[in-house]
């Protein structure tokens, strides 16, 4: 046996010429037909590890003649998955006063069943040189590696009844966008979190669910990768979580705590987030008349009645009056000669009049009914596919229909609405707004508010 640089325990192999005898290491007597300059080496960094845990297998070739079309064939291991680490590492080393290259090739290996696994079927193949022959004459030459053995070590007892993460290191980090201090009530805070692992795949890391009294919790699509630091493979997590305060106050965020196996030692450590208090501050107050600043635009009308007042105290004005050609109000009602200037001046005044006294009234009747106010604008909201308008809408609904609701989330919207399909859209919008990164939403859902 021989042991590399690195530390890791091989199983040597020689390399024989076509034809003669079998050099057992490099640099013994072999008869002169022999290629004693030839050598392979293959095996794990350790005898044991835990299941699911990383070891390492390393195949590497010396040689000290001119190998052409060399060619490292990778390993079969059953129940186990085997990645290469990097690129070859090509290196130079002296062994018994002779200079060889060294061609090194490494290997991460994750079992995934307990017992003794076997990594069998590495080789080295080539062509050299032939003794005595016409030069350039070569002939293909293939070095066996010895099976060499893993004891898998199952989970132990003391490890507990959370996930089962044997890792040489474990980190929990987080950040916050926007900074937590300014939470407001309704509004989403984003929590990142992270979680690293040394020695271990991404796909084994646990989602962390933020709890608390006083917030909702929406996850984003969690970020898997795994990379590798020198030897070792660096599996991370990182999941995005739309943290949505549901009152003022004090709201207390718990800390958290993940327990992982250090393969190293054969200890229970845990890794922790401290824990963290908010200062909740009130929603914004939402202002009805920026609600009805949202009204629909000319051709999108909210119903029949609302349209047709809209229209009536929007086209007509003082200056209503064909640009190509001046006609008389005589000649607009009944197509006979124009009347005095003084009549038609009298007649545009009484329609403007009207309309004035009609705009007058749909603003009077949104002070007094709020609620329609409200509506008309989640309407127009929802025919222009605007999630951030509707729920501000819905939450003046609230405010105008129940101010004793005190609602200043859709969480609390839901409950006071009657019909199952109205409390269903809802829900979708709250998914989409603090969801995982939404698509585009549509508000046909809402349009029939609250009556469906």
């Amino acid at each position: 046996m021989a042991k590399c640089a690195a530390g890791v325990l091989l199983v040597a192999a020689a390399l024989a010429s076509p034809g003669g005898p079998a050099a057992s290491e490099i640099g013994t007597a072999a008869p002169a037909s022999s290629h004693p300059g030839l050598l392979l080496e293959a095996g794990f960094d350790t005898g044991q590890v835990y299941l699911n845990a990383q070891a390492v297998y390393t195949v590497r070739f010396y040689q000290a003649i001119d190998v052409r079309e060399l060619h490292l064939q990778t390993p079969e291991i059953q129940f186990a998955e085997l990645r290469r680490i990097g690129e070859d590492r090509i290196d130079q080393e002296t062994l018994d006063g002779r200079r060889h290259r060294v061609t090194e090739r490494r290997y991460a290996v994750f079992p995934f069943a307990s017992g003794t696994i076997s990594a069998t079927g590495a080789h080295a193949a080539g062509l050299v040189a032939v003794p005595g022959a016409a030069p350039g004459t070569r002939a293909p030459v293939r070095l066996e590696a010895p099976a060499a053995t893993l004891d898998v070590l199952p989970m132990p007892a003391q490890a507990g009844s959370g996930p089962w993460l044997p890792a040489r290191d474990l980190t929990l980090t987080e950040s916050w966008s926007p900074d937590p201090r300014d939470a407001r009530v309704g509004q989403a805070l984003i929590r990142t979190i992270r979680i690293e692992a040394t020695g271990l795949e991404a796909a084994l890391l646990p989602e962390l669910v933020p709890v608390g009294d006083g917030i909702t919790a929406h996850p984003g699509p969690p970020r898997l990768a795994n990379r590798f630091d020198e030897l070792w493979n660096v599996g991370s997590r990182e999941q995005d979580w739309r943290i949505v305060p549901t009152r003022t106050g004090t709201v207390a965020i718990p800390e958290f705590h993940l327990d992982w196996w250090d393969a190293r030692s054969g200890e229970r450590r845990t890794a922790r987030l401290p824990g963290r208090t908010l200062e909740v501050a009130p929603a914004p107050a939402l202002s009805l008349s920026r609600l009805l600043a949202a009204a629909p635009a000319a051709g999108e009308n909210v119903d029949v009645r609302e349209a047709d007042a809209g229209a009536t105290a929007g086209d007509v004005s003082p200056q209503a009056s064909d640009p190509v050609e001046e006609r008389s109000a005589g000649q607009y009602l009944s197509g006979t000669e124009a009347p005095p200037d003084d009549s038609r001046l009298l007649i545009f005044s009484a329609l403007f009049a009207v309309a004035m006294a009609l705009a007058a009234y749909v603003a009077w009747r949104c002070t007094r009914r709020p609620d329609r106010a409200a509506l008309r604008a989640l309407r127009t909201a929802c025919r222009r596919n605007d999630p951030h308008a509707a729920r501000d809408a819905l939450l003046a609904w609230a405010e105008a229909s129940r101010p004793d609701s005190r609602a200043q989330t859709l969480n609390n919207v839901i409950p006071l609405v009657p019909g199952p399909l109205s409390r269903r859209a809802i829900a979708e919008l709250d998914r989409h707004l603090y969801g995982p990164e939404p698509e585009s939403w549509q508000g046909t859902r809402l349009m029939r508010f609250p009556r469906s």
